[in-house]
């Protein structure tokens, strides 16, 4: 799941910057659909193992919060494959494909911190417990890394998230001090000016990558004012030889 979420940052050691945009939304469809797959066969396997033993269900906090996690990773691949098969039909719910997209892209990361807390839940419980060693100091090793490595990559999906999301929070912010601007609120102009250079530098980067993206992936050319700076040379050059002749 990590890896189907980290195939859209902007990092390129995280993604090949060669890569359009058709194939990372392909690559992290299949991904998460090996993720769904080994959840269904997970919760299936606990399930029909806690009926043999006629033991309760979802009585702790990892099952019942693995529950939900569960059903919402259902919901969240309906809303992909919503995004990606029926996209004619986002007019009508009122939405544009971007805001659908960023809502996707958020719930997503939620689902994957909801997750990771999950696992850190399952760590602290009794049949864990019971399945290491008596030493606590290397239950305590284990746990902490493990602990520690699931906040990092939730670290990581956040700060995706944010990059992501960075222009869009951009504007919105902008046409809020608009209106503060416009109902005489204060509104300082040196407030203006840190909002606007701290996250001009986020939204250059976002629209240069988007470019890339949609120029490989259409086949446009990359650099047509070159060409046509290059093609008016040659022609000036043609024409002063002629002159000369």
């Amino acid at each position: 799941m990590f890896q189907a979420i980290n195939i859209f940052s902007t990092d390129d050691t995280s993604r090949s910057p060669s890569l359009p945009r058709r194939k990372q939304i392909f690559i992290h469809s299949l991904l998460q659909l090996g993720t769904i797959i080994c959840s269904i066969i997970a919760f299936t396997a606990i399930y029909l193992r806690k009926e043999q033993g006629n033991r309760p269900h979802f009585t702790s906090w990892h099952g019942f919060i693995g529950l939900i996690a569960f059903v919402w990773s259902l919901l969240q691949a309906l809303c992909g494959l919503f995004l990606t098969i029926f996209q004619r039909y986002i007019r009508s719910i009122g939405l544009t494909y971007a805001q659908l997209r960023m809502y996707h892209a958020t719930s997503g990361v939620v689902l994957f911190t909801v997750s990771c807390f999950v696992l850190v839940l399952g760590l602290a419980s009794n049949w864990f417990k019971n399945k290491m060693p008596n030493n606590t100091i290397i239950y305590s090793i284990i746990f902490y890394l493990l602990t520690s490595s699931m906040l990092f990559l939730a670290h990581k999906c956040v700060e995706q998230i944010f990059e992501m999301n960075s222009t869009q929070l951009f504007f919105h912010i902008r046409r809020l001090s608009v209106i503060m601007t416009k109902y005489h609120v204060d509104w300082n102009s040196s407030q203006q000016y840190c909002l606007l250079h701290t996250s001009l530098p986020l939204m250059n980067m976002k629209k240069l990558i988007d470019n890339k993206d949609s120029i490989k992936s259409d086949g446009y050319d990359e650099l047509p004012h070159m060409r046509i700076k290059a093609n008016a040379s040659t022609d000036e050059k043609g024409m002063h030889r002629k002159e000369q002749l």
